[in-house]
This record gives structure tokens, C-alpha cells and sequence, in this order.
């Protein structure tokens, strides 16, 4: 077991349920009624902000000198210094993310059946490119992409889950690839090189070739968690390892040339106790479970993780923590 202490903390004093994270080392943490919190890199400065209760999604530039939140009746951005207003898109947006040259990519529907992507020009807010995605997906995502020019759209496709487009902005406009094989699956997470990607799809961790596969190895479930199986985050550490958190989110380190779980992460202070202990919704499940709810990678070979001491049978009835950690060096 690799046992870790959080390198920095904060309690909020709402309920976070997203976050954005910039490449500067900001957060900002949506609370479901419209309330919000920007936390400095070092988390010493929190600073509250309200946002229109249409909200869908938000991102921060690589900066975080501006916050881009998308909602139903428009994307608007803002100074992270002043919380005014810069700019603002109107249409019914249901993503939105800054690329590392500080473009705006966007998500906006504009039929039941028809998602449109575009990408803007920072400053200007002139739109530089745009494409369709025509198909039944309930809703879009944008994510990173270790390329300066790409973007990873996922679909969620409702009883069948998601369904991963790679996105790339060139002189003729946007690319679409989309990902074969892929249903039902968690949003990817790249190898340092840009060449392999992993995503847990179908109750396997799954490692392919970045963009169309093909596969080249997979792990089913954890040996080391009978009554735990994997669950909906994974994030590469380095090139040879990854970190998956399980369904019950107790964290384990895997070794991905071999796909075999090699350890599993325990924060200090967050340490796995009786899912019926954490969870009272949970009284019948008899395994482990851990206190986190979220995770990011963040900058500095860091990580995010938001954690809720839940006090009754209501999520609202918790306090949520943030911290950041760091796995060893040498692992």
C-alpha cells in the first residue's frame, strides 16, 4: 500500500458538483444552486462568484485569467480579477473548453439530433471554424487533448453510454475522427506521448493506439477488490503507470505495459473504511470504500481530488474538502 499525504487543502462552504481546472493550477469549484468558489493554485485565496442556474458546463483558461461558462441561454466569459463580463456567445450551449494556444472551443445544439463544434479566436472572439455532429446523443463534452490543436468531444449516448470523437482544428476547418469500438466508455486519458490513450469501457481497463486503435491490451476488473470493480476515472501518472479509481473510488496504481494493479493509493486522513460507514445509502454493500467523489489531474505532476464527509442520507448533508496530492517519485 502507498500511503500519501495531501500536499494542500480547502473546505467549501458549498457542494461542488463540477469543476474546472486551469493549467496555472486554479480551480473552480459549481455548486448546484449558483453559487461558486475560485481557489487560488496555492489555495490560499477563495473567492465566491454566483453563475446563471442554466449553467452546463465552465472552463478556465490556460492562465486562469478567465472563466467560460457555458449555459442553455449563452456562453459568457469573465476576469477571474473582477468576475466582469468580456465577451458572450447566445446560442444553447452544453460545453465549452479553452485549447492550450487559449482558443474557445464550444458545444452548442442546435437541433434534438444535431450538435454544432466551433472554435474561437481569443481576443476577437471571431469564430475560426466550425462542424456538425449529426447523431442521437443526449450530451456533449469537450476534454483535453495533448495536441495544441485537438480537442476530444464525448457523446454521451444515453442507455448506452459514451462514445469518444477526436477533434482536430487545421487549415480546412475542424476534423472529425471517431473512435472505433468505443461505447459505453469513461472519457480517455493520454500517455505523456500523445501516442496511447486509456479509457475503462465495458468493465476493462483498455489501452489502444491513439486515434483508431488498434487495441493493445486490457485489464478486467480488480483482483485486489473482490467486491469492488473498476469505476469511472483513470489517469496516466507517467508513461508506465496509471491510476484507477474503483466504483466504491478506492484508488489503485496499474501498471500499464502489463496491465496489473501493482498498488493501491491511500491519502492520509481519507483513508478506506465500510462503504455502509461513508455512505449510509450504501448499508447493504459490506467492502471498502473511500470519502472522494472526484478527481483531475492538475498541474505538476499533482492531482485534485474532492472528498465529502457525508452526515446523512443526502449529499447535501456533507462537507466537501479539495486537496492535492502528489504520488512518490520513485514508484
Amino acid at each position: 500500500m502507498v500511503t500519501i499525504s495531501p500536499l494542500t487543502h480547502v473546505t467549501l462552504k458549498h457542494r461542488p458538483f463540477s469543476l474546472a481546472v486551469s493549467d496555472s493550477g486554479h480551480v473552480a469549484a459549481f455548486s448546484a444552486w449558483g453559487s461558486g468558489a475560485l481557489i487560488s493554485p496555492d489555495f490560499r485565496s477563495v473567492t465566491p462568484f454566483a453563475f446563471p442556474h442554466e449553467f452546463m458546463g465552465a472552463a478556465l483558461s490556460p492562465d486562469g485569467s478567465m472563466l467560460a461558462i457555458a449555459a442553455t441561454n449563452g456562453t459568457t466569459l469573465l476576469s477571474t480579477s473582477t468576475f466582469e463580463k468580456i465577451h458572450r456567445f447566445n446560442d444553447s450551449f452544453e460545453s465549452c473548453r479553452f485549447d492550450a494556444n487559449n482558443r474557445l472551443w464550444t458545444c452548442a445544439r442546435f437541433s434534438t439530433a444535431t450538435v454544432i463544434v466551433e472554435v474561437w479566436e481569443p481576443g476577437t472572439w471571431r469564430k475560426i471554424a466550425k462542424t456538425k455532429i449529426t447523431d442521437s446523443y443526449g450530451y456533449f463534452w469537450l476534454l483535453p487533448h495533448p495536441d495544441r490543436n485537438c480537442m476530444v468531444v464525448s457523446a454521451a449516448a444515453r442507455q448506452a453510454g459514451r462514445c469518444l470523437f477526436w477533434a482536430s482544428l487545421g487549415s480546412d476547418g475542424i476534423n472529425l475522427i471517431r473512435s472505433p469500438e468505443l461505447k459505453g466508455t469513461t472519457w480517455p486519458t493520454f500517455s505523456p506521448s500523445g501516442d496511447e490513450f486509456l479509457v475503462i469501457s465495458e468493465g476493462e481497463l483498455r489501452r489502444y493506439c491513439y486515434p483508431r486503435g488498434p487495441l493493445h491490451a486490457k485489464m478486467r476488473g480488480l483482483r485486489e477488490s473482490e467486491d469492488d470493480n473498476l469505476g469511472e476515472f483513470v489517469y496516466y501518472v507517467d508513461a508506465g503507470h496509471a491510476l484507477v479509481a474503483s466504483l466504491n473510488y478506492r484508488l489503485f496504481l496499474v501498471d500499464v505495459e502489463n496491465m496489473e494493479v501493482e498498488d493501491e493509493v491511500v491519502i492520509l486522513g481519507h483513508e478506506p473504511h465500510p462503504a455502509a460507514e461513508l455512505h449510509p445509502f450504501l448499508k447493504d454493500d459490506r467492502g471498502l470504500a473511500s470519502d472522494m467523489v472526484l478527481m483531475f489531474p492538475v498541474p505538476g505532476s499533482k492531482f485534485l481530488s474532492l472528498h465529502s464527509e457525508f452526515r446523512g442520507a443526502h449529499r447535501a448533508d456533507s462537507d466537501d474538502r479539495l486537496l492535492t496530492w502528489q504520488l512518490p517519485a520513485t514508484l
